[in-house]
């Protein structure tokens, strides 16, 4: 049933032209709807448009201004230099302790790169050595981690007066917070199974358990005394049953290395010489919960944040995790043969994987697909 159109006129189309206007009126009024809007009103309204950008535009400025003021400090005392350091600290002393986008200072900065006399007017004008950067690292921790011992025993002293460290003073050889070599790595010894088996099984060998790359470690029970952070050092009994289970990755990292005896000791002879205790990583993914029952002592974890919570470590302890680490981190990522696809087999104690095809390519002769990448290489300018 079609619907009929309503006549023109009818009451359906009657409508009061005043509720109409009314609807309309306050777009004619002020926002009040009190008066409509006069011409001194438009004025008013237009002046209050044109000053608020200009104050917005001269805030935006000051504010670059003292941003530009804080990136020249942070990169004059990166670049070491002391004179720009000095002027822009005479005009503007509240740069002192100001952080860039990273949260470094430019004590932290400084530090970094080993610039003592930088370092040296930071903290003579009052900077702040205790601030700490994302990473929970203090400026001491930073220096300490690149191996700048000027700098970091300037950060260590007290304000009692203590001799003052020269940066001309005979430091020794830097080297990095992780590169320490604590364990003689004796690679000939990795295709050595029966060496290896009887080291396995000695009562001496030094097993470190890893969940996920994160060793196992003890913290002291006060953490406000800053004290360091200790691996957890198993035996083969504790691990035992875990070195039988196939998920197991087993490293070799090496033994431990001891002082040759002096001239004036009486000699032994070869049989008598005692080898020194074998280190090896155990690396599991399984519950980090099942593995911590495992350690006897107290405050034991697998630290959530490497970056923060291993700079806490020793430096000897740090060279192990490093090397145990890297090697994990290898087998994580290759478990599959790049070649052919196929799965893998641990060789060489832990150093080497082999594909499972007996037709794969990388079978025949020498590929880097088959080993880590674990050697020192130099920094080329």
């Amino acid at each position: 049933m079609s619907r009929q159109r309503p006549e023109v006129g009818s009451e359906q189309f009657k409508c009061d032209s005043s509720q109409v206007l009314h609807q309309f009126r306050p777009f004619n009024n002020d926002v009040t709807g009190n008066r409509p809007r006069d011409a001194a009103d438009l004025h008013t309204r237009r002046d209050r448009s044109v000053k608020t950008p200009q104050r917005s535009r001269t805030m935006n400025f000051q504010v670059s201004a003292q941003e530009e003021a804080v990136e020249k400090f942070l990169d004059a005392a990166s670049r070491g230099d002391l004179t720009q350091v000095s002027t822009l600290l005479t005009h503007g002393p509240s740069l002192i302790n100001q952080t860039g986008n990273n949260g470094w200072t430019a004590l932290m900065l400084a530090a970094r790169n080993g610039h003592f006399h930088v370092v040296e007017a930071l903290l003579s004008n009052g900077c702040d050595k205790f601030s700490v950067n994302g990473s929970a690292q203090t400026a001491y921790d930073i220096a300490k981690f690149w191996g700048h011992k000027h700098v970091s025993n300037l950060l260590s002293r007290t304000d009692d007066g203590c001799q003052r460290v020269l940066p001309g003073c005979d430091l020794g050889q830097q080297e990095n917070y992780f590169g320490r070599e604590t364990l003689d790595r004796l690679s000939a010894k990795r295709t050595d199974k029966a060496w290896l088996e009887a080291k396995q099984s000695d009562a001496d060998t030094v097993y470190l358990i890893f969940s996920k790359l994160s060793p196992m470690v003890t913290s002291p029970q006060d953490d406000s005394t800053g004290g360091e952070n200790k691996l957890c050092r198993f035996r083969f009994e504790a691990v035992q049953d875990l070195l039988q289970k196939p998920a197991t990755v087993l490293v070799f990292l090496g033994v431990e290395r001891r002082k040759k005896p002096s001239s004036s000791s009486p000699s032994q002879t070869k049989e008598g010489v005692q080898e020194p205790p074998a280190w090896f990583a155990v690396g599991r993914d399984e519950d980090a919960a099942e593995l911590l029952k495992r350690c006897r002592e107290k405050n034991c974890s697998f630290p959530k944040a490497p970056n923060r919570d291993l700079l806490k470590l020793s430096e000897e302890e740090a060279g192990v995790v490093a090397q145990a680490r890297s090697v994990l981190a290898w087998h994580s990522r290759y478990s599959f043969c790049p070649t052919c696809g196929s799965s893998t087999k641990l060789e060489e104690a832990g150093h080497k994987r082999s594909c499972l095809n007996s037709a794969c390519r990388s079978l025949q002769g020498v590929h880097n697909t088959c080993y880590p990448r674990i050697e020192t290489s130099p920094l080329i300018d």
